[in-house]
């Protein structure tokens, strides 16, 4: 490996890095920015520590560490020595230099690929917020805490075009943190550059609730029906591998508006016996309007204390064909309370 020992000095030395005080002055701001919006500050990651095992080449933003996503740092490792065995490129003793933030917990990352996108972001109802921007296409991450269901990793899109140029980072998916300096391919010249990840907007981490921070992306959403609950599914079901997934996001988006348990079960069930197959699995229906409802209290700080009572009454009549509420019926409580896409057929 010796391309390896040859491009490490140069990464590790470079004038363009930041020294050890400056790094910790912007990872202070954004743990102090985490603790103040109630997010899990134990949820950092090493980068920059591998290299391409073909062409030798420096992976700087790259997750090196098996299994990274389950043990994630606290912010006092930050200073400690680097004493991993997959990183090539610490010295010994020294602390590693390259962090990345994993989303997860509440805490999700819009990152914007496109300076269109971002600006777009910018301009829809979600509130200003704490951003970072990037070393190479100079573009801010922003970050959100939500309140509410579990928020699902998705890629963003510019209306009427095919190709993403963004993600919502939700679960598992991770951006460079702040202070970090990347080697990096100017996108227009092809120089070699360095460039460091910054903190551009150091406001608090806004707290935004589910459903505003879901009608704020929708139209961002693209056209991939996987990443949507749209009033098609509602009206006519989805295939087998979807079903699962679909009847929970539409008991998550019910329960969360404030919609009666009971009604909840009667419209996923509607949706159920539309599926293709039908899903007939009742006692999983209900058991999906628990977890949309726990959801909900875990984040308004609430015991979980009717929800029991009421699912212990609902569905009586599971087990027969009668509705107990007509499509139309789910169809402008949507409207009503929620953000679906093709819902004119609703009026």
């Amino acid at each position: 490996m010796t391309e390896t020992t040859q491009t490490q000095p140069a990464l590790t030395r470079s004038t363009a890095t930041p020294t050890l005080n400056e790094q910790q002055e912007q990872q202070k701001i954004l743990v102090q920015r985490l603790k103040e919006a109630g997010l899990n500050t134990k949820c950092f990651l090493k980068v920059g520590g591998s290299f391409d095992e073909k062409t030798g080449e420096f992976k700087p933003k790259a997750a090196f560490e098996i299994g990274w996503q389950n043990k994630p740092y606290n912010p006092e490792d930050f200073t400690k020595p680097c004493n991993s065995a997959e990183c090539k490129v610490c010295s010994s003793g020294k602390p590693h230099m390259r962090w990345g933030i994993n989303a997860g917990q509440d805490l999700i990352l819009l990152d914007s690929d496109d300076r269109r996108l971002y600006d777009a972001l910018s301009n829809t109802s979600l509130p200003e917020t704490l951003e970072v921007t990037s070393a190479r296409r100079k573009i801010p991450a922003k970050y959100y805490a939500i309140d509410g269901p579990k928020v699902e990793n998705l890629h963003l899109y510019i209306p009427e075009e095919k190709a993403s140029v963004g993600e919502v980072r939700a679960d598992n998916w991770y951006v460079v943190a702040p202070r970090t300096t990347i080697p990096y391919k100017d996108l227009k010249t092809g120089e070699d550059k360095t460039g460091t990840y910054t903190i551009t907007k150091n406001i608090a981490i806004a707290r935004v609730e589910y459903n505003s921070f879901m009608k704020a992306i929708t139209p961002f959403l693209g056209s991939d029906p996987a990443q949507r609950l749209t009033i098609e599914d509602i009206e006519n079901g989805v295939s087998e591998g979807e079903r699962a997934t679909v009847l929970f996001k539409e008991a998550c988006k019910f329960i969360h508006a404030g919609i009666s348990p009971q009604f909840t079960y009667d419209a996923i069930k509607l949706t159920a016996s539309k599926c293709t197959p039908p899903f007939t699995d009742y006692e999983e229906l209900k058991r999906m309007i628990k977890n949309a409802a726990q959801y909900k209290d875990k984040a308004q700080n609430i015991q979980t204390t009717n929800t029991a009572e009421q699912l212990q009454q609902i569905g009586a009549e599971a087990t027969t064909t009668q509705e107990h509420i007509t499509l139309k019926e789910v169809k402008e409580t949507f409207k009503k309370w929620l953000y679906l896409e093709g819902d004119d057929e609703a009026e």
